[in-house]
């Protein structure tokens, strides 16, 4: 089967992994958090992006779809950081600041 077919699958077995591993641990009170239900949107942001490698594998050819595919760690980072609301101490941010633009900038020099 092609990559396309197999994702939906894949996601939902992941999803199913997921419930099973916190039924069995006895960790379902997570549930009940709120990070829990915003990091919702970054799972779903990741299964896009997934879905967006596989076209551009096929597009770009492997290389260059996998350097594209690892700058979606900005847009995590950054939603980690602004819309779940992650402390970091200032420093650690600069630091962060400073890896992130270091990754853009390998990316542009590809």
């Amino acid at each position: 089967a092609d990559a396309q077919t197999l994702f939906l699958p894949q996601m939902i077995g992941i999803f199913i992994g997921s419930i099973i591993f916190l039924l069995v641990s006895r960790q379902t009170k997570v549930l009940k958090e709120k990070a829990t239900w915003l990091n919702i949107f970054s799972g779903f942001s990741f299964g896009i992006a997934a879905f967006a490698y596989i076209f551009s594998a096929q597009l770009n050819g492997v290389i260059t779809a996998f350097i594209y595919s690892q700058l979606c760690v900005i847009i995590s980072t950054l939603g980690g950081i602004f819309f779940i609301g992650e402390n970091k101490t200032k420093s650690k941010l600069i630091a962060t600041f400073v890896g992130l633009i270091l990754i853009i900038i390998g990316a542009a020099i590809q």
